[in-house]
């Protein structure tokens, strides 16, 4: 029984030690879970303590933000409003620069435009005859006498030269600037303002008052519109005094070349009936001429053979050199008498239908013995045939002339080139010599009748000076034109141009 009761307590020994490990277990297991508990608790709250951080730097950037919002609504504000004004001022330059008439740009000013660019009060006073105040908005009538007055008593433009802005929250040095200041803070009742001088070619012409009756804060801003405004507005004003005076000076121009164009017209019409008298003198004198000449050169030739006796070969000499100079007084009464007839209008230019080549041609084969004298090398360019609208007789004058020319100022053994080309509207002739050439200032007058060139050796040629004024006159009888061209010593060129007349005859 012993045993058995000692075996019962071993068994309960081991139950008990099974119990208090399991328990021991738990309570480790307990343990361990309010370690952990314990441990989340401090995690959590850390994390509260970081969460209220974050609330707070949300909370404070929520502020940042409210704050950066409320001060880009000002930015915005403000932005907007130098907008409303610069576009204001947009439409005042389009005013400015769409007339050139005072009265309408005065007009462009409206109290609408002024209040988008940030003031109620605006006076525009130019100088003018006197003092004048051109632009009043915002100015009540009773406050526009003293502004009168005040201009009456005062030189503001003096004032203005050496201060071009005055503004009304700033002190100046002068005692003038002062006084300015509070005149229009006092009388015209404006808390910010400011006086910008209107400058036209240096001078101050004139200023511009801009204000307001309630304060400001954009001070820069309206200080900025205020310059351009006044800068848009001087070089309008510059710009219409430039173009009253220019209109002035073109109307005095104008009223000067009407008065001359009726002196020069009477002048030309006195000129047409000295130039007629001169043709019908010319041409009386000619005729007169012709008939003792023809009696001279008969004389002369009836002398020369015999025919009132034997005659020594002296004598005979003689009167070969009375017949040669009788046939070139012969040719200049021919020359003067078809050049007063050309410029009368008695000589029609009978247009037909030739070859202008074959002229010129005819004319070179004619002066052949000239040509052979003084060995000269000529030059011929042109098309085959060139047939065109033309009086053969007076061009076939011209060719003469011009070729004559040409041999007489030639050295031996020189070149004269003629040149002809042809276009689908015109026919061009150069002729052209190697001799002593023209000087610069007499190829304006080698065309006038009677003008010789005196200078080099063309002083020892002989000759009328009535060829070239022949020849120009039949040009322009053609409706063509013609001109010389030359250097002393390189030679001298002449170029005449025909139009090819359409009409058939």
């Amino acid at each position: 029984m012993h045993s058995k009761i000692f075996g019962f307590f071993n068994l309960g020994d081991g139950i008990c030690w099974w119990v208090t490990t399991a328990l021991f277990l738990i309570l480790l297991v307990l343990i361990y879970y309010i370690w952990d508990l314990i441990n989340r608790l401090k995690a959590l709250a850390r994390m509260n303590k970081e969460f209220e951080r974050n609330l707070e730097e949300v909370d404070e950037q929520a502020r940042l933000v409210i704050q950066t919002d409320l001060e880009m609504n000002e930015i915005q504000e403000k932005i907007d409003e130098r907008m409303r004004a610069l576009l204001a001022l947009q439409r005042l330059s389009r005013i400015f620069s769409s007339s050139l008439e005072k009265e309408k740009i005065f007009a462009g000013f409206n109290s609408e435009l002024l209040g988008e660019i940030g003031f109620n009060v605006c006076i525009l006073v130019l100088k003018e005859t006197q003092s004048r105040i051109r632009v009043e908005i915002g100015l009540e009538p009773e406050r526009k006498k003293y502004l009168e007055k005040f201009l009456q008593e005062k030189n503001p433009f003096s004032i203005l030269k050496q201060y071009p802005l005055i503004i009304s929250n700033q002190n100046y040095a002068e005692n003038d600037v002062n006084q300015w200041q509070d005149f229009i803070s006092n009388n015209l009742a404006l808390k910010f303002f400011l006086i910008t001088a209107l400058v036209m070619e240096g001078n101050v012409e004139g200023f511009l008052v801009l204000g307001n009756s309630y304060g400001i804060e954009d001070f820069e801003g309206k200080k900025e519109i205020a310059e351009i405004l006044s800068f848009q507005l001087s070089r309008t004003l510059e710009n219409i005094n430039l173009f009253e005076e220019l209109f002035r000076t073109k109307q005095a121009l104008e009223m000067k070349v009407q008065e001359r164009t009726r002196e020069l017209s009477q002048a030309l019409e006195r000129l047409k009936k000295i130039n007629k008298l001169k043709s019908e003198f010319v041409s009386a004198v000619s005729h007169e001429f012709r008939t003792p000449l023809t009696s001279i050169k008969g004389y002369a030739s009836l002398l020369a053979k015999d025919k009132f006796g034997k005659v020594s070969d002296e004598i005979k000499m003689r009167l070969e050199r009375i017949d040669q100079q009788a046939d070139i007084l012969v040719d200049m009464i021919n020359k003067m008498l078809d050049i007063a007839r050309i410029e009368s209008g008695r000589v029609s230019v009978e247009l037909a239908k030739d070859d202008i080549t074959k002229v010129a041609q005819e004319v070179l084969e004619n002066m052949q013995p000239q040509i052979k004298e003084k060995n000269l090398h000529i030059e011929f360019q042109s098309p085959p045939h060139v047939v065109f609208l033309f009086d053969k007789n007076m061009i076939r004058r011209v060719f003469t002339n011009l070729l004559s020319n040409a041999v007489k100022f030639t050295p031996s053994q020189g070149t004269i080139r003629i040149i002809i080309e042809e276009s689908a509207e015109e026919v061009k002739v150069v002729v052209q010599d190697s001799g002593i050439g023209i000087p610069t200032e007499d190829l304006e007058n080698v065309f006038r009748e009677f003008y010789r060139v005196e200078s080099g050796g063309s002083k020892e040629i002989k000759g009328t000076g009535l060829g070239l004024s022949l020849v120009k006159n039949i040009i322009v009888a053609h409706k063509g034109k013609i001109w010389a061209e030359s250097q002393p010593s390189r030679g001298a060129t002449f170029i005449f141009i025909l139009p090819k007349k359409r009409q058939e005859v």
